[in-house]
C-alpha cells in the first residue's frame, strides 16, 4: 500500500553580499530584496518500509535564489511527530521511522505559515532588520468528492411519501465544512418528473434520498436512477503549474445508480364523476332510477356498491349495478333539504381486493318545486287603531318556490263584509284591509280567499280588533279583546 503525504516547503534565503557589492555601497547606499517561492510537493511513502532509517525519499529546490545562501524548513504534523526532517542546506527529505497507514493515511497541504525576512545595508559594520509574515493558507476546492458506495436497490409502495430512504455517504479530501468540502447531489437521469429529492445533510455530508411526489402506478414498475455529486465551490486543480478546472471530461463528478422497485398496490375503484348532479321533481312517485353511476376499476373488475349517506330514507341502491332509486316521496321542505333544495346521499364502490378498496362518490339530488302548498295567513289575529287609521296590513305565506308561490290575489269569503270593508291592495305579496266608516270599537271576523299565480287557492278566517291604540299600537282598554262578537261585530 502507498499513503500520499502533502508538504509545502519554504526557502529563506540568507543574504551575504561580496566585495562587488562593498564597491557599489561606496556609490550609493543600496537595499537588496530577494524573490523566494514556495515550494509544493506531493511525497509518496509505502507503509512499513524496511529499510535503514533515516531514509531519503525527496529532494526539495528553489530557483529564484540560486547562488545564495538560503536553507530549506518544513512543517506539519510529519514533523512534529517526527517522521520527516529534511536538510536545511541541500534541501534532501528524510523519513525517520515506519508509517502506519491506519494511524496516519496522510499528513497535511499547514495552515498558517510564518516567515521571517531579513533585510542588510552595506555598511561597515552591516545593519540589518527583520520583519515576520504570517501566511493564511485557505484551502480550495482540488479533490472532488466521491460515493462511498457505487449502487443502492429498495422497494416502496406506490402513492406514498417518503423520507430518508437512503443517505448516500461520500468521501471528501478537502477541508471539512467548507464549501469545498460541502456535497451537492444532482439526477443525472431519470428524475424527468421530479418525484425525487436529494438533500444534502449539513452535518455528516451525506445525501438524503427522499420520495417527495406521489404517482400511481397500474403494475410493478422498476425505476432507475443515476445521481451525481459535486461541491457547491466548483473543482479546481494544479497540475504541471497550469490551473484545471472541472470539464466533464479530465475530472467528472462521481456517480451511483440506484434502483427503486414501486409496488403496485390495490388501487380503488374511480368514480366518473366522483361529484353527480341529479335533478328530480318533489312528490314524485317513488320506483323511478334516479342514477346509475360509472365506474373504472385498473385493478379488479369485480366491485360492489353500498349506500352510504341517505339521511332522509328516500333512495336504495343495487349492490351489483349502483342504481339510484326513489323509494319514498321527497319533500323540498324537509329539514333534510339543504337551502338550495339539494338533497345529498353518499354512494361507495368497493372491489375485491386483498385487502378491499373503496371510494365513494357524493350524489346531489336537486328538487323543483311543485305547487302542493296553499297560501296562508303569517297571523290570523290583527289590531286597527281606529283612532289612527282606517287600514291594516295582511302578511301571507306560501311554502312552495317562485312560480307555485306569490304575488297573491285576495278576495272576500262573505259579500257582508264588502258593506263595511275593503281590500286594498288585492293584490301583491300581501294584502291590505281598509275599514269603509268607522266601526264600532271590538273584535270582527271576515273570511278571506287567498290565490297564488297557479291560482291554488287558501281559505282563512282573519280576526281583527278595532280599539284605540297606545304608542305602540296595542289597545287601550282589555274589554275589546275579550269580546266576543258574530258577523261584522254590529251591536256592540
Amino acid at each position: 500500500m502507498r499513503t500520499v503525504f502533502l508538504f509545502l516547503l519554504v526557502a529563506f534565503p540568507a543574504l551575504d553580499f561580496g566585495s562587488a557589492c562593498e564597491e557599489a555601497r561606496k556609490k550609493r547606499d543600496l537595499l537588496v530584496r530577494t524573490k523566494r517561492r514556495w515550494v509544493l510537493s506531493t511525497i509518496e511513502l509505502e507503509e512499513e518500509m524496511i529499510v535503514n532509517y533515516p531514509y531519503f525519499i525527496s529532494k526539495m529546490y528553489n530557483d529564484k535564489i540560486q547562488g545564495k545562501d538560503f536553507r530549506f524548513e518544513i512543517t506539519g504534523e510529519a514533523v512534529t511527530e517526527g517522521y520527516l526532517t529534511i536538510n536545511e542546506n541541500t534541501g534532501e527529505v528524510f523519513v525517520l521511522k515506519s508509517i502506519d497507514r491506519e494511524k496516519y493515511p496522510c499528513f497535511h497541504k499547514a495552515k498558517e505559515y510564518k516567515i521571517t525576512l531579513e533585510a542588510k545595508d552595506h555598511g561597515t559594520p552591516p545593519l540589518s532588520s527583520t520583519a515576520v509574515i504570517t501566511l493564511n493558507v485557505r484551502d480550495t476546492n482540488t479533490h472532488m468528492p466521491e460515493f462511498k458506495k457505487k449502487e443502492f436497490q429498495t422497494e416502496v409502495h406506490e402513492m406514498k411519501l417518503y423520507r430518508d430512504v437512503f443517505r448516500f455517504p461520500v468521501e471528501d479530501k478537502d477541508t471539512p465544512n467548507t464549501d469545498g468540502w460541502h456535497a451537492k447531489f444532482f439526477f443525472i437521469s431519470g428524475n424527468e418528473e421530479g418525484i425525487f429529492k436529494v438533500e444534502t445533510d449539513p452535518k455528516t455530508n451525506e445525501g438524503i434520498f427522499n420520495i417527495v411526489k406521489e404517482k400511481n402506478y397500474e403494475i410493478t414498475t422498476m425505476v432507475e436512477l443515476e445521481i451525481g455529486v459535486e461541491n457547491i465551490e466548483p473543482f479546481t486543480k494544479c497540475v504541471n503549474g497550469k490551473l484545471i478546472k472541472q470539464d466533464g471530461k479530465l475530472y467528472r463528478p462521481d456517480s451511483i445508480s440506484v434502483t427503486i422497485t414501486i409496488i403496485d398496490d390495490n388501487d380503488p375503484p374511480v368514480f366518473q364523476p366522483p361529484k353527480a348532479d341529479v335533478y328530480e321533481k318533489e312528490e314524485s312517485e317513488p320506483g323511478r332510477v334516479l342514477f346509475t353511476p360509472k365506474v373504472y376499476d385498473p385493478d379488479s373488475s369485480s366491485f360492489r356498491f353500498e349506500l352510504v349517506e341517505d339521511p332522509a330514507n328516500w333512495v336504495s341502491i343495487d349492490e351489483k349495478t349502483g342504481e339510484i332509486k326513489g323509494t319514498k316521496k321527497m319533500d323540498r321542505e324537509s329539514p333534510f333539504v339543504d337551502a338550495d333544495n339539494v338533497y345529498k346521499i353518499i354512494i361507495a364502490a368497493i372491489d375485491d381486493g386483498k385487502p378491499p378498496a373503496k371510494s365513494f362518490c357524493n350524489v346531489s339530488i336537486h328538487l323543483r318545486d311543485i305547487n302542493d302548498h296553499k297560501p296562508q295567513l303569517v297571523n290570523n289575529s290583527l289590531i286597527l287603531c281606529g283612532n289612527k287609521n282606517n287600514k291594516v296590513m295582511i302578511p301571507v305565506q306560501d311554502l312552495d318556490a317562485d312560480p307555485y308561490s306569490g304575488p297573491f290575489s285576495f278576495y272576500f269569503d262573505n259579500e257582508e263584509d264588502e258593506m263595511h270593508w275593503e281590500l286594498d291592495p288585492a293584490y301583491g305579496q300581501q294584502g291590505g284591509l281598509v275599514s269603509l266608516k268607522p266601526l264600532p270599537y271590538g273584535k270582527y271576523s271576515i273570511p278571506l280567499r287567498m290565490q297564488d299565480q297557479q291560482n291554488n287557492e287558501g281559505h282563512e278566517t282573519l280576526e281583527v280588533v278595532v280599539c284605540d291604540c297606545e304608542e305602540k299600537n296595542t289597545c287601550c282598554s282589555k274589554l275589546a279583546l275579550s269580546t266576543n262578537l258574530g258577523g261584522p261585530g254590529f251591536g256592540l
